[in-house]
């Protein structure tokens, strides 16, 4: 108490006596910093002085912002004051103020309810203040029956927060039948009100699910359906008699915005009301959610979307009848649909992929993964005619989930030319960089031995030794993707010598992005047969020694220089336990990677992959490739040298 008392005597009194002021403005101003220090003030002066200003400001003969800062006053003054003060002092003011001729007074109170019943149940850990915790419902339930829309709309929220504080008997025996009536009224004038349920409604019911009896929790899942088709084509045709055209569209108007308020409300709540409803018997209710994909109202259906990967994750494993909803969004003509959707496509097509043999995977039929990547694909081509070059890189990067799900076939005939296409076309840097890390990831899933070889030599002679400067920069940005998909065998086999080379090429910029790949290439040499590979360490060495001797960019030696440092300290780490077994992990990781890898290599050539429908290597080890992030530049990695074929372009590397 005594660390409070210089701040009571030489602050305190000024602040109360500013308060008393006739000037709203400066009322305010005092009241704003009273409320902020009341956490600092001892429950002594609380009960003493800030009490009496809050009880005599909610005297009916003070003006309408006296009375609303008591309102604010009594919310603070609940949270700290004993039980049996809120109960004597604070619940006798909180009933006349909830009572005022004016409708701001009310719900200002209302909004304080929270807070009281927050303090009489010290955060829903004190049992034994049922009684006044009962008056202060009471009150709720009273300004439920508010004449003025707005004091309702502050009921909601106020009801949907003090459940978690409330005891099993008042939820049960108070507030449940009485949350029931509320939402009967709310459907019956369809107001405002009934747009914040169903905001809230996921909130309302997760809270109190434990304490539902099964009839009580239909009837929660029940009025959810409702709100969710309500305004529905079926249903207004059914509820709205013949009337003339004037007046049909003026009831029009408000009504169904308010239904698409409710609507919307509802698709955004759809994946938190699973665990409420329960996956199995949301699956089997999905139809209402298609509804929603199917909304004339974009909104809806951009909720929708943008909840498709939540909604595929509740309900796992029953989330495969997610793929008709995405079916359905996928050739959604609106771009903000298209918009919220991309960024989760490939996240999604993963989990559909993934689902246990006990809840097939709807992608086990070649017919459905073919007809999923078309529309994909019809996706992919409405975002490329979009002006936004962010999802235009996102779109590129999602289709790194396919090649792992499609048939071999289509992932030579479709996938491939179709990102060959937007490297050589599409102008934006990171969405030729997207495009060209799902290339990559090409390589890594293609499971006949004769393709893969194909598509490492094309990915070489289009990119890696290209006339232009920015497809061989482009090369080197995305081989830190290639170092961590492949083994390092299969790097020294296929693409370590052609990095080698580019460190003589002449543009500065390459040789620089080659630089950065130096710890790469040298870690990719760990592990190799000297016998029979010693020419990759010789040429590694010889470029390094070329590019010292030689080298005049100061950037490129900054990088060299801190290549050495890397080397310098990998030797002085190599003594200590904890590097070690990083060593290890890292070995076994590349071994997983070479059998792999050598396992599709002893896979005869496959001449007729129709019937190579679904994915069936293990990818549980696959990096994430949904992120819009391009490659980290200053990530150490390694280079080789030489020079390439004479450059079309000019030798300045903007991009």
């Amino acid at each position: 108490m005594t660390h409070f008392t210089p701040f009571t005597q030489n602050f305190l009194d000024s602040i109360l006596l500013s308060i008393d002021s006739k000037d709203p403005v400066v009322v305010n101003a005092w009241l704003d910093t009273l409320l902020d220090v009341i956490e600092l003030l001892p429950i002594e002066v609380l009960g003493k002085e800030v009490l009496e200003i809050a009880v005599s400001k909610a005297a009916d003969s003070q003006p309408t912002f006296s009375r609303l800062g008591s309102c604010r006053l009594i919310g603070k003054l609940g949270m700290r004051l004993e039980q049996q003060v809120i109960q004597d002092e604070l619940i006798p003011v909180t009933q006349n103020l909830s009572q005022d001729a004016e409708w701001t007074i009310r719900a200002s109170m209302c909004a304080q309810l929270a807070s009281i019943i927050k303090g009489l149940t010290k955060n829903g850990e004190c049992t034994d203040a049922k009684n006044p915790v009962r008056v202060v419902l009471s009150v709720l339930f009273e300004l439920g029956d508010d004449e003025v829309e707005a004091v309702r709309l502050v009921v909601v929220e106020t009801a949907s927060t003090i459940l978690q504080y409330l005891d099993e008997e008042s939820v049960r025996t108070l507030m449940v039948p009485w949350l029931q009536r509320l939402c009967e009224h709310a459907s019956k004038v369809e107001d405002k009100t009934l747009p914040l349920l169903a905001q809230h409604w996921a909130r309302i019911s997760r809270t109190i699910q434990s304490r539902l009896r099964e009839d009580e929790k239909g009837w929660f899942v029940e009025y959810f359906y409702t709100l969710a088709s309500l305004g529905s084509a079926h249903q207004t045709i059914k509820d709205k008699t013949n009337m003339p055209d004037v007046v049909a569209q003026t009831d029009a108007g408000s009504k169904l915005e308010i239904y698409a308020e409710v609507r919307h409300a509802c698709a955004v709540n759809s994946a938190a009301m699973v665990p409420f409803i329960g996956a199995e018997a949301f699956s089997q209710r999905i139809s209402s959610i298609r509804a929603l994909a199917a909304d004339p109202y974009f909104v809806v259906r951009r909720a929708v979307a943008a909840n498709i990967l939540d909604l595929c994750r509740q309900l796992h494993p029953y989330s495969s009848v997610i793929h008709s909803l995405l079916n359905q969004l996928l050739i959604d003509p609106c771009p903000d649909v298209t918009f919220a959707l991309v960024p989760q496509i490939g996240a999604v097509i993963e989990n559909l992929a993934r689902l246990p043999l006990t809840h097939q995977s709807p992608f086990v039929s070649e017919a459905v993964v073919l007809e999923t990547f078309e529309a994909v694909l019809r996706c992919e081509e409405q975002v490329m005619n979009s002006s936004s070059w962010r999802i235009q890189a996102d779109i590129l990067s999602q289709l790194a989930a396919f090649p792992l799900c499609l048939p071999c076939h289509a992932v030579h005939d479709l996938l491939i030319p179709r990102l060959w296409h937007r490297i050589d076309t599409v102008r934006p840097l990171p969405c030729r960089v997207s495009a060209a890390q799902t290339l990559m990831l090409c390589v890594r899933s293609e499971r006949r031995r004769q393709e893969r070889s194909n598509l490492c030599t094309e990915i070489l002679t289009r990119l890696a030794s290209a006339k232009s400067c920015h497809h061989r920069m482009l090369f080197l940005r995305v081989c830190p993707i290639l170092f961590d998909l492949l083994s390092r065998k299969f790097i020294r086999q296929h693409f370590f010598l052609p990095i080698i080379r580019l460190a003589g090429d002449k543009v500065a910029n390459v040789r620089l992005r080659f630089a950065t790949l130096l710890p790469k290439l040298h870690i990719s040499l760990r592990g190799l047969d000297v016998e029979t590979e010693k020419r990759l360490i010789v040429e590694l060495d010889s470029a390094v020694r070329w590019l010292v001797e030689s080298e005049k960019d100061r950037d490129v030696k900054n990088e060299l220089s801190s290549f050495f440092r890397w080397i310098e300290e990998q030797e002085a780490q190599n003594q200590t336990a904890e590097v070690a077994k990083r060593l290890q992990e890292e070995e076994e990781a590349d071994k997983r990677k070479e059998t792999e890898e050598e396992s599709v290599n002893r896979d005869p050539v496959v001449t007729d992959t129709s019937n190579t429908s679904t994915k069936t290597t293990d990818n549980s080890a696959r990096p994430n490739f949904f992120s819009k992030d391009e490659p980290d530049s200053t990530t150490p990695v390694q280079s080789p040298p030489q020079a390439t074929a004479p450059d079309e372009d000019a030798p300045m590397e903007w991009e």
